[in-house]
């Protein structure tokens, strides 16, 4: 198989909220997220967060989950899913049920985060404040944490995502996608030349970039470049959340209204 290739799985998402059955309508998924058992769209034009069980065919509703086409996702390997809406005061954190555990708050002065990581092994979690331009580590509980120095976070960043410990951070001041180890401060610069920074991913050693103005992802294997495929090679019409799962990236393509999974070949 070509290196960096992306092979499409399925398109749309199927059943009625907690049912086996007819198609459920997406009016704009902004964000997606994946966990082993779930995988978490949020679809920012009906304000609804669905949770699909792919193994039963089924999508549920999680009604007690504010979203808005700025919302962010990310999921952890326990269920839950953490929904970062800006205009909702701080991310919470819900489980498969849909029951609030806990609200997201390093409590360090930051405004409400505009994005948000988890890190697997540790159970911390990271909030991106671009108001302040500044990312902060959260504890396990939620509570309490520390802000990275500037040192640490790249001028005007974007988006977080999250992958063996490691922490990458996208900036549109360079650009650039940043690997930044949160126990040293060492930064690495992983991708650059970028126009219009979309969403990314990491996971399972993989990161993925999406550049909106040049209609590429960008597919990088354990900091390699493996893969440029353009969006209408893929037929997406406009990417607005990514998630990776193993090798399976899933793409939340708010224009055409579908969220799109493809298998990634290493």
């Amino acid at each position: 198989s070509a290196r960096g290739r992306v092979e499409p799985k399925t398109r749309g998402m199927p059943a009625q909220p907690g049912a086996i059955g007819a198609f459920t309508t997406l009016v704009l998924p902004v964000d997606v997220a994946a966990s082993p058992l779930d995988v978490f769209i949020a679809d920012g034009g009906a304000g609804r967060l669905y949770r699909f069980d792919p193994t039963l065919n089924a999508m549920a509703l999680i009604a007690a989950a504010r979203v808005s086409p700025q919302t962010r996702l990310a999921a952890g390997l326990d269920g839950s899913i953490v929904v970062a809406t800006p205009q909702a005061g701080f991310p919470v954190r819900f489980d498969r049920a849909g029951n609030p555990l806990q609200v997201i708050n390093a409590n360090t002065g930051s405004f409400p985060y505009n994005d948000v990581a988890i890190d697997a092994i540790s159970g911390r979690m990271y909030g991106l404040d671009r108001t302040q331009q500044r990312i902060d580590e959260i504890l396990p509980t939620g509570r309490g944490g520390i802000v990275l120095t500037d040192r640490q976070t790249p001028g005007n960043p974007v988006g977080l995502a999250m992958d063996r410990r490691t922490l990458f951070v996208s900036s549109r001041a360079c650009g650039c996608v940043v690997m930044i180890d949160p126990a040293s401060g060492q930064q690495t610069t992983v991708l650059e030349g970028l126009a219009n920074i979309g969403p990314l991913a990491a996971g399972g050693g993989w990161l993925v970039v999406a550049d909106l103005t040049q209609r590429k992802l960008f597919i990088l294997r354990d900091g390699v470049l493996r893969g440029t495929p353009t969006f209408q090679t893929l037929r997406l019409a406009g990417p607005q959340g990514l998630a990776l799962l193993g090798d399976t990236l899933h793409v939340a393509d708010g224009t055409s209204r579908q969220v799109v999974m493809f298998r990634l070949v290493p």
